[in-house]
């Protein structure tokens, strides 16, 4: 073989070697380009969009993965010429993301609007909140028929549920916009359950709206409460309109008193001024996404109620400028494993129309890895859980047709997680 053939051999070995490398490194991204591992099992890597022939809406709002390892799907839909009002939707897919079944065809849902995350999975029982005539119900959907039962009534004089957190210890904290507030007009209700359902704290704050008067936002979009433990008491925290500017508020699980208010006021712009998710990391830390203006910011290294406020993160730098997302969406975020750490995901909308997809290092604003799913059409993400295998589902919707509003749901592998919060040690980026 002579030297010209040898140089041949080396550069091509070479190129082979460099390809391996790089679809390594960015295997996560060809994924999502359709370029797959065929080594890869199917229940492990797929983009679902679930089409439907009627001329209706169907949007995601929710998901949980179930027992025999596929999803049950939460959403709601839009009829033609219904004025917008949406009605719930419950999709079932298999783990490799088929459709076993849908509620479109059961006429009993069509008793029941307004639905809302988050939805809760026991066996094949499926839970979330709803509105029936005026009333905030919880309803329930069994697999063996499929058709919605109330179980329980929570709320009535019109009030519309906006958020449902299930809770740890069982039950669930739900969020309300009640017109009526303690006779002041209207306000949030805030109601904690019990794993048996029974109402443990009721409280309704006068004057802090889940509609803005100012704003033409998406109410559903912002609205979210959750619950943590601070120095050995119960916090609940819920996230609504207060003065014309979307708060947080954080509320003694005991009295229900509000511990402090965070809004960053702009009177003079009138920016929108959006704290856009939240996730408590132990004590005072927490993973926050804020919008201030056109610009939103994510942190995984907040530090709020402190004792001394002058120690709080200031909510003018509220973490590092993330141009490229859209700030009149939602950022969720969750703690979740990957690559055997702890690492905090954030999805939220890109102003490309993809999902992005980051994840940071708990405490730090360190950004371990980022990809982007969809093309073309709008995705915009509903929500992600951590899978059963150790890989990452986001649920989300699309648009087909340029018109009509379609779930998608997205599934990870372990590998492409591990992959992704790898991501910052091919960019010599990891601390």
């Amino acid at each position: 073989m002579n030297r010209s053939a040898k140089s041949q051999r080396l550069i091509a070995w070479l190129g082979l070697w460099l390809r391996a490398m790089v679809l390594s490194a960015l295997g996560l991204a060809l994924a999502t380009c359709g370029l797959q591992n065929r080594e890869v099992p199917p229940e492990d890597r797929f983009t679902k969009i679930y089409n439907n022939p009627s001329f209706d809406n169907i949007t995601a709002i929710d998901f949980k993965q179930t027992n025999d390892g596929g999803y049950v799907i939460l959403g709601s839909i839009s009829r033609e010429g219904s004025n917008d009002l949406r009605i719930p939707y419950l999709l079932k897919v298999g783990p490799t993301g088929e459709t076993e079944w849908d509620s479109n065809l059961i006429p009993e849902f069509a008793n029941y609007t307004s639905p809302v995350a988050k939805l809760k999975v026991e066996g094949t029982d499926y839970t979330f909140f709803c509105a029936r005539q005026g009333q905030l119900v919880l309803v329930r959907v069994r697999e063996t028929n499929r058709r919605p039962e109330v179980i329980r009534t929570l709320v009535s004089a019109n009030a519309r549920p906006y958020y449902a957190e299930t809770l740890p210890e069982g039950g669930f904290l739900i969020l309300a916009n009640q017109p009526n507030c303690q006779s002041a007009g209207p306000g949030t209700q805030l109601i904690k359950t019990d794993a048996a359902l029974n109402p443990s704290f009721d409280q309704c704050y006068p004057g802090i709206s889940l509609s803005s008067p100012l704003f033409n936002q998406t109410s559903d979009e912002f609205a979210y409460a959750g619950s943590f433990t601070l120095n050995g008491r119960q916090v609940f925290y819920f996230n609504a309109w207060y003065r014309n500017d979307l708060s947080l508020l954080f509320i003694d699980a005991t009295s229900g008193a509000v511990i402090k208010e965070y809004t960053l006021a702009d009177p003079v712009s009138q920016a929108k001024t959006l704290f856009s998710g939240l996730a408590p990391l132990g004590g005072n830390r927490f993973a926050s996404a804020f919008a201030n203006g056109a610009t939103v910011f994510l942190n995984a290294q907040a530090s709020l109620l402190n004792a001394d406020p002058a120690q709080d993160t200031r909510l003018g730098a509220l973490g590092a400028p993330f141009h490229e997302l859209r700030p009149e969406k939602r950022v969720h975020i969750r703690r979740i494993q990957a690559a055997g750490r702890e690492v905090v995901a954030m999805a939220a909308s890109a102003r490309n129309n993809q999902i992005a997809l980051f994840l940071f290092q708990p405490g730090t604003n360190n950004l371990r890895g980022r990809a982007y799913f969809g093309s073309t059409n709008p995705y915009v993400p509903n929500g992600l859980i951590q899978t059963a295998d150790g890989g990452l589902a986001i649920i989300g919707t699309t648009t087909v047709a340029s018109r009509f509003a379609r779930i998608v749901l997205i599934k990870l592998s372990a590998t492409d997680l591990a992959n992704l919060a790898n991501q910052c040690q091919a960019l010599g980026l990891c601390n």
